[in-house]
């Protein structure tokens, strides 16, 4: 908006380049009043270059420079790929080369120094010099080339790699959103070693084929430049500008932080303890003291009482409200928790339950200090839960978590969101179809359920469905295309839930994508322990709304909505893809 209504110069980061090229270029901008478009804070390469040009009319501008000292190098649009120009008026450099010699201007690599005319500032040495921390190498003909932080350039033998020469060759990929590479010691048999290791954001998620993706970096790279692994994650770490992050270094935090966390064991404990007493959902029912809670769970009262004292004292229990403390309740069936008559659904919070048993339930199973150790040691590829599999309890604990009534409601709020009354509907989800067996005629619908907690059929493609369930939702075909695709609970997992190109080829002309699920940075949303949850038994492609965001926009699709429903938050996000021009319609343009 800012370009269409007459801005005229553009500072900007690689990545917020590329995203604005891809954006445009589906509807090149024509007139505008851009004069300069400059890019810092990476490196600018001959397709970022040629792509903005296309989409924007102008081309990058380059700046090299830091806050201490402001602009250092500058290039014109159209400099030589990777390349941050010449020094600025009254800018002296040097490179100095493992010996700390300077080395003569010949795109020899080494660790760059500045000089600003004047006196000595802070941090300058005595005679006016300034590290910089960066590995550089200079051409007078075509300037400065950045290979990286000192602490991020590898050095692998006698050679320097640039991490993000690497990274943007994997960026080049189609499917490839964002890349870094980092350099991790290692040992071969003939000594010490540095390997490179690749972490990369693909729109095909995190089952991204990574032997493709390492044939597209050997065909464009040297040897000793080619990653040894290429990993698909779910996200990088970026800065408030878009730059790209480097792996933190860490610490233990303060010690009355880790004792805190260490015996937050024991509310959990205590919870999962009033949930198996029956004491919950007693109380849902209607408020009771000590006192009565015992008695009609046949529960010993002098325990009772502490450890209700003690879950009032944590939150886990509150006092009655003055209008409350005088309800009726209906009597319990009897004694024992586990045999006391539910009290009516309507008093019992939407969900909760459910939520809670599931909670429990990964407490002794799978989000526990054993499986998360035995992870950390084997890697995710070789996690027990693929091996093994839930058992039938988790899988029916985890449906009901699922899809509760407010799950069924949600779903009506996202069929009115993408505008769905009729048409065919594909739904890929871990659960049983709640969009695909209510929306329109469902005999037109298709269902994929994907993940290993899905819920499983009891009856084969051949044969009639149980009498009392929703008649059976068969799969896909291949080439099959639909108005609306749903994901639903399945956008985190590897698989076709998770790919964007997928789920783009699968839109009919004019189709609509609905995504119904959870993500880490919705406001309201869920905490970051989830990742435990994703980490031991789930998936972790596209862990936040920006960043199935900004993959969606690079797959070719516009996001029209996104709603946050419930507490913790639900997204519903509705995209749309982006019309191609036709060539009539270039032509006459």
């Amino acid at each position: 908006r800012d370009i269409e209504h007459g801005a005229t110069v553009l500072p900007l980061v690689p990545a917020v380049a590329r995203l604005l090229a891809a954006r445009a270029g589906r509807a090149p901008l024509t007139g505008t009043a851009l004069r300069l478009a400059m890019v810092g804070a990476g490196v600018v390469d001959d397709e970022l270059d040629d792509a903005f040009r296309a989409a924007l009319g102008i081309g990058l501008a380059r700046d090299y420079g830091s806050s201490e000292t402001g602009s250092l190098f500058s290039a014109p649009a159209g400099a030589p790929s990777g390349r941050v120009g010449h020094p600025l008026a009254g800018i002296g450099f040097r490179i100095l080369g493992d010996e700390g010699t300077a080395r003569a201007h010949d795109d020899e690599p080494g660790e760059l120094q500045i000089r600003v005319a004047g006196e000595p500032g802070p941090g300058d040495a005595e005679d006016g010099w300034r590290p910089t921390g960066d590995v550089a190498a200079y051409h007078p003909k075509l300037g400065l080339r950045i290979l990286g932080r000192r602490g991020r350039a590898v050095r692998r033998g006698d050679r320097w790699v640039a991490p993000e020469e690497v990274e943007t060759v994997l960026r080049s990929h189609g499917d490839v959103l964002e890349a870094r590479v980092t350099g991790v010691p290692g040992r071969t048999a003939t000594g010490p070693t540095t390997r490179l290791h690749a972490e990369v954001v693909s729109l095909r998620g995190t089952g991204a084929d990574s032997a493709e993706l390492h044939r597209h970096a050997q065909d464009r790279l040297a040897p000793h430049k080619v990653p040894d692994r290429i990993r698909a994650v779910g996200e990088l770490p970026r800065g408030r500008s878009g730059k790209l992050l480097p792996a933190r270094r860490l610490v233990p935090g303060d010690e009355a932080t880790l004792i805190a966390c260490a015996q937050g064991h024991k509310r959990s404990e205590l919870l999962f303890t009033l949930m198996r007493l029956g004491v919950l959902d007693l109380l849902w029912r209607g408020p009771a003291d000590s006192a009565r809670v015992a008695g009609e769970l046949g529960l010993d009262a002098e325990v009772c009482e502490q450890l209700l004292q003690v879950a009032e004292s944590a939150g886990l229990l509150r006092a009655a409200p003055p209008e409350e403390r005088e309800a009726t309740r209906p009597p319990s069936a009897g004694a024992g928790g586990v045999t006391s008559a539910p009290g009516p659904a309507a008093d019992v919070p939407d969900g909760a339950a459910a939520i809670l048993a599931l909670e429990e339930r990964l407490s002794r199973s799978w989000v526990t200090r054993e499986q998360l150790t035995a992870l950390a040691r084997t890697g995710s590829a070789a996690r027990a839960f693929d091996a093994e599999g839930p058992d039938d309890v988790l899988r029916g604990v985890y449906q009901r978590a699922m899809h509760t009534p407010a799950a069924h409601r949600r779903s009506g709020i996202g069929l009115r969101l993408a505008g769905a009354r009729d048409g065919r509907l594909l739904e890929i989800t871990c659960g049983p179809g709640r969009y695909a067996h209510t929306h329109g005629t469902a005999a037109a619908n298709r269902l994929l359920r994907v993940g290993t907690l899905a819920e499983q059929s009891t009856h084969g493609a051949g044969d009639r469905p149980p009498a009392d369930g929703p008649p059976a939702v068969p799969e896909p075909e291949d080439g099959e295309l639909f108005d609306l695709v749903v994901v639903c609970n399945a956008v985190h997992l590897p698989g076709p839930g998770s790919d964007l190109r997928e789920l783009a080829a699968r839109l009919a002309p004019g189709g609509r994508l609905l995504v119904d699920d959870v993500f880490l940075d919705a406001p309201g949303g869920l905490p970051q322990e989830i990742r435990l949850d994703w980490l031991t038994h789930g998936g972790s492609a596209w862990p936040t709304e920006s960043t199935l965001t900004a993959g969606l926009g690079a797959a070719g699709f516009t996001v029209r909505r996104v709603v946050h429903v419930g507490t913790p938050a639900v997204t519903l996000l509705v995209a749309a893809p982006e019309p191609r021009p036709t060539p009539q319609a270039e032509g006459a343009a």
